[in-house]
């Protein structure tokens, strides 16, 4: 009797365990949904679920960027080229930029994670070179040790991993805001040039396998005031950049458009005009299938300053010069 005793004990005991046991990995569970419901929202669809815009300006997915208070959003996002996943930057109140990424998994998008090799690098601007395993992106330069001189990176998958960055040729050394890359393969790129104290746009093409060294674009995308952030079309057709305009420390950002005439010469660049230049507006991009645009800007202005803002690439047809279309 004695025994039966000690063992219904034991067994009660055991069951009290038990249900602490589940109490416990229900609680986690429901802590797990709540954080995912509180920072991680659920977005399916393309376009992280997002509806299309319409003709004017519209605010792009605010539950993504709005989930890391304190952090600016540095750029435009980055799609893949079969828009499964999107890349974009942000600069914490300390420390270096950080490459986040989210990523489409049975049609609804991934919590937004720290791409593996970003803290290593500092880097940003990360931007898929022409297929979905190869990146690029800016980064503090390894031949320069005793500064902040930048370079331009790039960063190939296999098997689902991205592998270590590999730091490009010299001729990027220097490299400032902005980065963009044709279907061929020629980069476009920001650098300080020297004498003028000037940022402009430069480009390199790529000879008998490696990039020559760069070439200053001329006037008609070139100007007296810092011109960068460019934007490239894979065919070359146009050129999307921003302009600084007005004084030092007081100006603003606006976005310039240029494309190229039967010729092969760059039209004179034009502003893309105030639905799209409301305040500062900077970091074009368009997306790989080619139906949006891209942009940042501070209109709205709130706790995260830039915004993500995007349109029906459309607009950029109607701002081709008459005898171009």
């Amino acid at each position: 009797m004695g025994r039966v005793t000690e063992n219904k004990s034991i067994l009660e005991v055991n069951l009290k365990n038990f249900n602490l046991f589940v109490v416990c990995i229900l609680g986690a569970v429901l802590r797990f949904h709540c954080t995912r419901k509180n920072n991680s929202p659920i977005l399916k669809g393309p376009y992280l679920g997002q509806k299309p815009p319409g003709m004017m300006p519209e605010l792009f997915s605010p539950e993504i960027f709005k989930q890391f208070p304190g952090n600016i959003v540095h750029s435009a996002p980055s799609f893949s080229y079969d828009g499964k996943e999107m890349f974009y930057t942000v600069m914490p109140k300390r420390g270096p930029f950080i490459i986040k990424y989210t990523k489409m998994i049975n049609h609804q998008w991934s919590r937004p994670d720290t791409v593996t090799f970003s803290g290593k690098t500092f880097g940003h601007n990360s931007l898929f070179a022409n297929h979905n395993d190869l990146i690029i992106f800016k980064a503090k330069s390894s031949r320069y040790e005793e500064s902040n001189i930048s370079c331009l990176w790039k960063a190939a998958r296999e098997n689902g991993t991205w592998g270590n960055p590999v730091e490009m040729a010299p001729v990027f050394d220097g490299l400032s805001m902005g980065v963009s890359i044709t279907a061929s393969g020629t980069i476009y790129y920001t650098l300080l040039t020297q004498g003028s104290g000037s940022y402009d746009i430069y480009k390199s093409q790529m000879v008998e396998g490696k990039y020559a060294e760069p070439e200053k674009l001329g006037p008609q995308i070139n100007s007296d005031v810092p011109d960068w952030q460019p934007f490239i079309a894979p065919d070359e057709s146009y050129l999307i950049f921003s302009r600084y305009q007005g004084e030092p420390k007081s100006g603003i950002l606006r976005l310039f458009i240029s494309f190229k005439d039967s010729e092969g010469n760059w039209t004179e660049a034009r502003d893309m005009g105030d639905e799209i230049n409301q305040e500062n507006a900077g970091w074009p991009y368009v997306s790989p299938d080619g139906k949006y645009f891209f942009f940042v800007s501070s209109r709205d202005n709130d706790c995260y300053f830039y915004k993500v803002y995007w349109v029906p690439a459309q607009i950029i047809e109607e701002l081709k010069p008459k005898g171009l279309k």
